[in-house]
């Protein structure tokens, strides 16, 4: 037999039906009950795919040792067929694992693709602010100011240069269209399993 396959199988007496007259005449029906033949029955209990003869019965004409090159060849068989089975089923769960991991990596990378695009939204929406705080620093430059004013501990000159170091810290594109892209490049979707 194939190494590592097991069937389960069974001999046992062949019984029989036979009617039993009740012992109280008062009751008139007869019971059935099951009595043993002498005649063995030889079953294999793991089912092994297919339409085959999965029970030998000894007769008269035909006893159960006759019949055991049949019931060998059947064992022998059924462990290959067990054998080939479970080899189908672990490539049909390989075949599942890898459809999993497919389905997985497409959720991460459609999950990156969603992350990037709000990334690009936010870096635009920060760039929009960096330009409204250079209008609006330009706005101030227009007019006259005492540039060493002091204000919180600030020289007013000091405020101005916070500002435009705040509005190019908004700015992605500082450092043109590959500054840009590694920032959103750099977006990644974790690795999900589930």
């Amino acid at each position: 037999m194939a190494p590592g396959e097991n069937i389960d199988f069974q001999i046992r007496e062949k019984n029989r039906q036979v009617r039993v007259s009740p012992e109280d005449r008062r009751n008139s029906y007869l019971s059935q009950e099951f009595v043993g033949t002498g005649k063995l029955v030889f079953a294999i209990r793991t089912y092994l795919r297919g339409p085959h003869n999965e029970e030998w019965r000894e007769t008269d004409s035909n006893p159960l040792e006759s019949q055991l090159p049949k019931i060998v060849h059947r064992l022998f068989e059924g462990a290959r067929i067990l054998k080939a089975w479970h080899i189908e089923q672990e490539q049909e769960r390989e075949r599942w694992r890898q459809e999993a991991a497919r389905r997985a990596e497409r959720e991460r990378l459609a999950k990156q693709e969603q992350k990037r695009r709000e990334k690009l939204g936010e870096l635009a929406l920060n760039w929009l602010t960096a330009a409204q705080i250079r209008d609006l620093l330009a706005a101030i430059k227009a007019k006259s100011f005492q540039s060493e004013k002091d204000i919180d501990g600030k020289s007013l000159a000091e405020w101005m240069a916070w500002a435009e170091a705040a509005a190019d810290a908004l700015d992605a594109t500082r450092d043109g269209a590959e500054g840009l892209f590694s920032i959103i490049g750099s977006v990644k979707a974790e690795q999900g399993w589930g």
